[in-house]
């Protein structure tokens, strides 16, 4: 899988047609990125309760989880729950699916 990825990027960015297509495609989308990155960024406060409230999110869950475990006797540290929950939804978040919709929006 990531030697057709890497094939498919190189051939992309030899190839000077696809590489023109590729980067008409993907400069707006950088820029709006880049745009949204700076303006999170400037504001120490925003920047805070982005990460704090994405970490926030992940620690509930992984507790929840953990809860659950115990309840069926069993258990798991809550580091390796928070690395398991964060590994499924990165993985999850990147695994194309037809129609362009994302693996975890599917279900």
């Amino acid at each position: 899988m990531v030697v057709a990825a890497g094939l498919l990027i190189g051939l992309a960015l030899a190839v000077p047609r696809l590489r023109r297509l590729a980067a008409s495609k993907l400069r707006p989308k950088v820029r709006d990125i880049w745009g949204n990155f700076r303006q999170v960024a400037s504001s120490p406060r925003k920047l805070v309760l982005l990460v704090g409230g994405s970490f926030a999110q992940e620690l509930v869950v992984a507790m929840a989880l953990s809860v659950s475990l115990r309840a069926f006797d069993d258990h798991l540290r809550l580091p390796t729950l928070i690395v398991v929950i964060f590994l499924a939804g990165f993985i999850g978040g990147i695994s194309p699916s037809p129609g362009g919709m994302g693996v975890v929006e599917a279900e």
